[in-house]
This record gives C-alpha cells, structure tokens and sequence, in this order.
C-alpha cells in the first residue's frame, strides 16, 4: 500500500482514542519482537489491551503489541 516516495501522514493517539481501533485500520506502533521502533501495520486482530498486526506485503504476524507501544495510525497516503 505505502511505496517508495509515498508520505504518509501521522496522527498521534491520545490514550482514550486505542479503545476506538478496529481492524483493517493502518496503525503506528513500536513492535517489540525486533525492537523496530516505528512499524506501520494493518491490524488483524484486536483485543482487550493488545492487538496483533501484519504488513499487508508479508505473510506472518507480528505479533502482540500491547496499548502502550501504538503511537498514532495512518490519516493519510499521499501517491
């Protein structure tokens, strides 16, 4: 979806606003499996307190990211 030369623009979340993400929202997290401190990902799935997200060109997960490790979600894709 977001390709070399492509901006994106992010919007930070407030704490009150993680309970509103749903999935197939594109997401901003630090994803802890690898320590990559700015992932945008799709999430998959949502739970109460953690989601899991996968890069919609990848086949595997990445895994739980808790409340606190999402920062903001995609506003915007500017081609």
């Amino acid at each position: 979806l977001v390709d070399i030369g492509h901006q994106v623009v992010l919007i930070p979340f407030k704490e009150s606003d993680k309970s509103k993400i749903i999935e197939g929202d594109i997401i901003w997290f630090h994803r802890m499996s690898d320590g990559s401190p700015n992932v945008l990902h799709r999430v998959i799935q949502k739970n109460e307190g953690w989601i899991v997200t996968r890069g919609d060109n990848t086949v595997t997960l990445d895994g739980p990211t808790i409340n606190k490790n999402i920062k903001g979600f995609c506003g915007m894709i500017i081609y």
